[in-house]
């Protein structure tokens, strides 16, 4: 597998539109036409080591690994402010947006992510209603959700960042706010909380008032840990990685309602580009049924009698039900389930069976199961209901009716049945609705798949080619996910790689095939999906620009350096 990963690499560096050049398509790097000084906040040391787990070892910034990464920082930086210069200020023309820091953590965990912090900031508010009186010293702070519910918390009991030094300008927090479900507006620069807002009702019998909220900004470092340096196969697919996590601080969406993420969309070739789809809202009844599912799927086998997932209610079914019905042991019920019960009991087959309901089974497995499934059905057979505890049956074969689903003269296996059938009915209505959504062309627009686009439009900038995307998620894949199954919510990485090789890309005997998200619940799509995603994209990037004079260092000695600092 490892082998076939790196020729799919070497292959992919060689891409004849890898290197193709839209030059108006590469998107700006903030949601704001004009910044937003909100957005971003710039800790000081002491304020960092308080933001900061430190129980970790930091490289110093004089490492040579922590300087190499600060220069693909420094070097995007310089051409987003360049190319964009007016999104980088605000209204007056003040500079704005602190220029990231590299935080490189001494881990074998291969990760990255950009952190927000919690900080108060000091306004004028005023609650619509109240008498709002003059006060005194800084004391109360609010905090409201998007569903317009509002805390009032004393200043001194809060962890947050204080910033309450000098009054904040209402529309930047207003804008921060976003669409909170209740009526929340300005008078001058005094923010005006409604009285539809949902506040605490002690508070809303005093007379006391707010001078502070607390909101979420954006904390200027980058982090990256040692780890990821020895999964990834060049230093190209190492800086994707951090572009895409600058891709989260420039566009700072982890701070907005998610109703602004995380929607619907059809992804009719029209959006197969770098920009932010447009949402459909006839898609969105089709992906609130989707969310509805289960996250965890079962692998089907073909002619089984019973389905897979009855398997995970082997031994609660063993526990519950069958041993205390067929107690003593040399009761008939006992001799007819002894088979079923040794298989349960012996470790050394049952754990041939793996991951098995999520894992397909082959081989010795499979005849394990099969001998399991009749062991189980031939037991089930003799235990009649007068053996067995009517509240018991109903907890272990919870989905079926019992007993309005069985007959008056029951046995156990017809209670089992009942279940078997019900989620049988159920797997076949979850899949139908999958199958729908693939046909459709369901989009699910997120803050992980915008990070995604830009960190592949500003590769260019950086003087790197498109195929280093590729190398990034090909490693990340064989690292994260080497044994990923195939099911309706994702395919395996060799599935992947076969569509992938296919001739024309993603068809199978010349017909396209439509790649799974993954859970329509998670902002994180699966990893075949995300490569093909970039795939559809790739085209609508910018190929490099004049290459940054970096001085030349292996990857391998970067490898090394990461590998010495553990």
């Amino acid at each position: 597998m490892l082998q076939l990963l790196l020729s799919m690499m070497a292959l992919i560096c060689y891409s004849p539109h890898a290197f193709a050049v839209f030059s108006d398509s590469v998107p700006p790097p903030t949601r704001l036409q004009i910044a937003n000084a909100l957005h971003w906040i710039d800790l000081s040391d002491e304020e960092s080591q308080r933001f900061f787990d430190v129980s970790g070892k930091v490289l110093p910034e004089t490492h040579p690994l922590h300087n190499r990464l600060q220069l693909w920082v420094d070097a995007l930086y310089a051409r987003l402010e360049s190319r964009w210069p007016e999104r980088f200020r605000d209204r007056s023309g003040s500079f704005l947006i602190p220029r990231p820091k590299v935080r490189l953590e001494v881990s074998t965990k291969p990760e990255a992510h950009v952190s927000a912090a919690t900080v108060c900031y000091r306004i004028n508010i005023k609650f619509e209603g109240k008498a709002n009186p003059a006060k005194g010293p800084l004391s109360k702070v609010i905090l409201i959700n998007d569903k317009g519910s509002v805390g009032v918390f004393e200043r001194s009991k809060v962890a947050c960042v204080d910033r309450m030094d000098q009054v904040t300008r209402v529309e930047d927090v207003v804008e921060l706010l976003g669409t909170v479900k209740c009526d929340v507006h300005t008078e001058g620069q005094t923010l005006v909380i409604g009285k539809d807002c949902k506040i605490p009702q002690d508070f809303a019998a005093s007379d006391d008032g707010a001078d502070g909220v607390m909101l979420r900004s954006m904390v200027r470092e980058v982090t990256l840990t040692t780890g990821l340096f020895a999964i990834m196969p060049s230093e190209g697919a190492l800086v994707y990685t951090l572009l895409h996590e600058l891709a989260h601080y420039f566009r700072s969406h982890s701070l907005v309602q998610k109703s602004l993420f995380q929607y619907f969309y059809h992804r009719d070739g029209s959006t197969d580009q770098l920009s932010q789809p447009p949402r459909d809202e006839r898609m969105a009844a089709l992906g609130q049924r989707l969310q509805k599912l289960p996250q965890v799927r079962t692998q089907p086998i073909e002619g089984q009698t019973w389905h897979s997932e009855m398997f995970s209610y082997g031994r609660f079914l063993l526990t519950s039900l069958i041993e205390p019905a067929c107690s003593p042991k040399e009761s008939p019920c006992f001799q007819s389930c002894k088979p079923w019960i040794s298989l349960m009991q012996d470790q050394g087959r049952m754990s041939l069976l793996g991951r098995f309901p999520q894992a397909r089974l082959s081989g010795r497995s499979l005849e394990i199961y099969r001998e399991w499934e009749h062991d189980l059905t031939q037991c089930l057979g003799t235990v009649s209901r007068d053996r067995v505890s009517l509240a018991e049956v109903r907890k272990v074969f919870w989905r079926a009716d019992i007993p309005n689903a069985v007959g008056t003269d029951w046995r156990l296996i017809d209670a089992a049945k009942a279940m078997n059938q019900k989620m049988m009915a159920e797997g076949n209505a979850n899949d139908q609705v999958l199958t729908e959504a693939l046909q459709a062309k369901l989009g699910y627009y997120t803050t992980e798949e915008e990070a995604d686009n830009l960190a592949l439009s500003w590769l260019g900038l950086v003087g790197l080619p498109a195929s280093v995307a590729f190398d990034h998620w090909w490693a990340f894949a064989a690292f994260f996910d080497p044994t990923s199954l195939d099911s309706p919510l994702n395919f395996s990485l060799a599935r992947c790689l076969q569509l992938y090789q296919a001739v024309p890309r993603w068809t199978e005997g010349g017909l396209p095939v439509q790649v799974p998200i993954g859970s329509f619940s998670d902002p994180h799509h699966s990893s075949c999906y995300r490569i093909w995603n970039l795939d559809q994209r790739q085209p609508y990037s910018q190929g490099p620009l004049e290459p940054l004079p970096v001085p030349h260092l292996d990857f391998g000695e970067l490898k090394k350096l990461a590998q010495d600092a553990l």
